[in-house]
């Protein structure tokens, strides 16, 4: 009986398999909601986290890119606007690299130029360059004439926690011993 009505309307379970995605995104989007808010703080207040903008701005901007991902640098023109037009934004900047070795080398210099306070020019040149390489990002951090040195620090040996492995290590930090490194 069943089963001849579903020949007869084979729509119905289109119909059913739509409402089951519509469905399955909703709950998708409920539990990145809930991962947020449960990890908001630590997602915008990590003290190892580079912060362009307004530091004390009272709209935060978290995001998460990769050096080669095409699509974010396809976004960063709208960063660099959004920064440009609102002086009450902060955006705090999340290194993912995700897209093999070069990301985590550029995601290195990058940390050791925002040790030297000079993460945001560099963070611009490492995602304007469209095919970034191990010896590009060393390029871009030894310009003639950039007041900073990749080649002073460890960045190129000390090891890189990608983003997903840190909330443990921010969970057990407390705000008032978290310090950004000098």
């Amino acid at each position: 009986m069943v089963r001849d009505y579903l020949l007869k309307n084979p729509e119905v379970i289109e119909e059913a398999i739509g409402i089951l995605r519509a469905k399955r995104r909703e709950e998708d989007r409920k539990r990145a909601e809930a991962a947020i808010a449960e990890n908001g703080e630590a997602l915008r207040e990590h003290p190892m986290s580079p912060v362009s903008g307004n530091a004390q701005g009272d709209v935060t901007v978290v995001e998460f890119f990769d050096y080669r991902c095409g699509f974010c640098k396809r976004t960063l023109p709208a960063m660099e606007a959004l920064l440009k037009e609102d002086a009450n934004v902060r955006v705090v900047w999340k290194e993912f690299p995700i897209l093999g070795p070069v990301s985590v080398f550029a995601a290195r210099a990058a940390m050791a130029a925002d040790r030297q306070g000079k993460y945001y020019p560099f963070h611009l040149a490492l995602m304007k360059e469209p095919e970034l390489t191990d010896g590009k990002v060393v390029e871009l951090a030894v310009e003639p004439g950039s007041t900073w040195s990749a080649s002073g620090g460890t960045w190129r040996t000390r090891p890189f926690r990608p983003i997903s492995t840190r909330p443990a290590l921010w969970r057990s930090r407390s705000a008032s011993t978290a310090r950004r490194p000098s």
